[in-house]
């Protein structure tokens, strides 16, 4: 059986649990295959591995059920060291200041907080499936989640998020994993910062850095009122957005998705995308570089020196500051109409406009 076969299959059968939960299962098994034929197994050993779709269904089900029934209700199953079978709080806080965090967990959200007390302190919860490992010293604070497997239980995907509190002018060198769960950043601060997730959203709000660099695999990606000089947004088919952003050098790629820019500052804006639209508005920057395929480029309310707009299969559409004598001019279209010419060497700023089977729609403010 293939993956997409597995996977339709297993919907199917757990088709009575809610949406939210049923998609995080989906995920999870999704993962658990990817993982498995990034290893070496084919798709059909991969499948075979994790065994008979009805069975996991109905483990799932009946997990599903038993988490729903409030705790005075039952009796708590506990493992020989008396954990139980739900998850339990835990926390763990710390004065001292390491140079370097690095937080993974693999199928839990993530949250990262202010600290309200000026403590670093993590929240979590653990389960008879689920061991943390913290380790802190004055350089280095680790933490790591991991999966006790026997067969899948409805508490690894059921956690409370992890939260990560941070102190007001602490700036750590932070890395932060998520498998398959999102990661969410507000108002907190870091020298540099990784940010990962895998099939997952990422959101992050009110952050500084000197670098920042944050990716996710299938979700949306979403940053605004970033301030970072070296700013790097990385998804794969999903929608990423940016917004309020100021860096030296900001760089924004997705692809079959769209992307959206809005009110950035930046000495360099590079936006690429593949299969969408990828839109800019109130752009202040020296260079502009927005690049799609077989999706519309669109810029509007820019200040900027040099701009580079490319597609194909789609239109460009954009409105410049100033007379179109100001710019040195490369266009050129295919089956497609152009309001500009192929080449005008004038000008100080730079203009390139290039597309196939697309129009070319370029208005400039002073000549209206």
């Amino acid at each position: 059986m293939t993956k997409a076969g597995f996977l339709t299959k297993l919907r199917d059968a757990i088709s009575a649990l809610p949406a939210e939960a049923r998609e995080d299962a989906i995920t999870f098994f999704s993962t658990q295959l990817d993982d498995r034929i990034e290893e070496g197994m084919t798709e059909a050993e991969a499948v075979e591995a994790l065994g008979d779709f009805r069975e996991i269904a109905a483990a799932l089900l009946e997990e599903h059920a038993q988490a729903a029934i409030p705790a005075a209700d039952t009796a708590q199953p506990q493992n020989e060291r008396g954990q139980s079978n739900r998850p339990e709080p835990r926390s763990f806080a710390t004065e001292s200041r390491p140079r370097t965090i690095e937080l993974t967990e693999t199928n839990c959200a993530v949250e990262l907080l202010p600290s309200p007390d000026g403590q670093i302190r993590i929240e979590y919860e653990v389960t008879r499936w689920i061991s943390v490992d913290i380790t802190c010293d004055n350089d280095r604070l680790i933490y790591t989640a991991k999966e006790i497997f026997h067969f899948f239980h409805w508490d690894i995907i059921s956690r409370k998020p992890a939260r990560l509190y941070l102190p007001a002018g602490y700036l750590p060198n932070a890395v932060i994993r998520t498998g398959n769960a999102r990661l969410t950043a507000a108002n907190v601060s870091f020298d540099t910062a990784e940010l990962k997730t895998g099939n997952a959203a990422l959101s992050l709000a009110h952050l500084t850095a000197n670098q920042l660099t944050a990716k996710t695999g299938n979700a949306a990606l979403t940053a605004e009122h970033i301030t970072a000089p070296h700013l790097k947004l990385t998804t794969g088919n999903a929608a990423l957005t940016a917004k309020h952003c100021t860096a030296d050098s900001l760089e924004l790629k997705t692809s079959n998705s769209a992307l959206r820019t809005e009110h950035i500052t930046a000495k360099t804006l590079d936006a690429i995308t593949a299969n969408g639209r990828n839109i800019a508005e109130h752009i202040t920057a020296a260079t502009v570089s927005l690049t799609s395929a077989n999706g519309r480029v669109e810029l509007q309310n820019v200040t900027a020196d040099n701009i580079s707009l490319r597609t194909s299969n789609a239109a460009i559409i954009a409105t410049l500051p100033g007379s179109i004598a100001d710019y040195r001019i490369e266009s050129k279209t295919v089956n497609g109409s152009s309001s500009l010419p192929s080449h005008k060497a004038k000008g100080e700023k730079s203009l390139v406009a290039v597309t196939s089977n697309g129009k070319i729609d370029v208005v400039f403010a002073a000549d209206q």
